[in-house]
């Protein structure tokens, strides 16, 4: 695809931003997470428990109010789209962003994103799908090679007094699931943070869920949420103009 071409379905994306206050809408985000896999998010509310040991719960998609999210949207400047008919809702997929669909549009042409499905608490707030799990996030021990992963990424010391068995050779380092396990949390590097002995033990109560700050951004930072919006976009405006006219 020329650039030319390009250039001109962000223009058009940028003009399709009208809604009638009457109608339902559905909301959904197409961005890109940290390692440039496009994740698809959707506004949703919960319907049942999707297991016996009540670790992942089905969710369906909820009708919003567009007023609600339009302000927020264009007083953070944050990209979004109002679809009418199913051409947009492709655009949509090619620009990526926040998207409002109209009920009746969402039950036809994207039935599949709507209904309930089956997702694992992720992070402070957040959901995903069982699927981008590891496959022993519901054991409770985490692996040797996980066990590692999560090591490595807090750079084999402490997230909470920064202390490192480098400068204090009496230290061990503890993998701690910040939703206990006893609590439905799964056994995920998004639910996984390194604590020394001493911080570990002093924990209380035992879940804190303000730990997640340590090893991620807030999942509502909006300069965050700017940055997948733009990785999205970088990634399928290099696919597109790699293809051949």
């Amino acid at each position: 695809m020329e650039k030319r071409k390009l250039l001109g379905l962000y223009n058009r994306a940028s003009t399709l931003r009208h809604w009638e206050p009457n109608n339902s809408c559905y909301h959904f985000e197409l961005t890109c997470n940290e390692i440039g896999n496009s994740i698809i998010s959707v506004t949703s509310h919960f319907v049942d428990w999707a297991d016996s040991e009540f670790r992942s719960e089905l969710r369906a998609a909820s009708l919003v109010r567009p007023d609600f999210l339009v302000e927020h949207w264009e007083e953070n400047n944050i990209p979004y789209i109002v679809v009418h008919n199913e051409e947009e809702f492709t655009l949509f997929k090619l620009v990526g962003g926040n998207c409002l669909v109209e009920q009746e549009l969402a039950e036809q042409a994207a039935k599949d994103l709507i209904e309930a499905k089956p997702v694992i608490m992720h992070g402070m707030t957040g959901f995903a799908s069982p699927e981008l799990m590891n496959p022993g996030a519901f054991k409770k021990a985490p692996n040797p090679k996980l066990r590692m992963q999560v090591l490595k990424r807090d750079g084999f010391k402490c997230r909470i007094c920064g202390r490192s068995p480098d400068n204090h050779t009496d230290l061990e380092l503890h993998v701690h699931h910040i939703r206990p396990w006893a609590k439905h949390g799964v056994t995920d590097i998004s639910n996984l943070i390194t604590l020394c002995q001493t911080c570990h033990k002093g924990l209380d109560p035992h879940q804190d869920l303000s730990l997640f700050k340590y090893i991620s951004d807030e999942p509502w930072s909006i300069e965050k949420k700017k940055k997948q919006i733009k990785d999205y976009r970088r990634k399928m405006r290099d696919m597109l103009l790699s293809h051949k006219n």
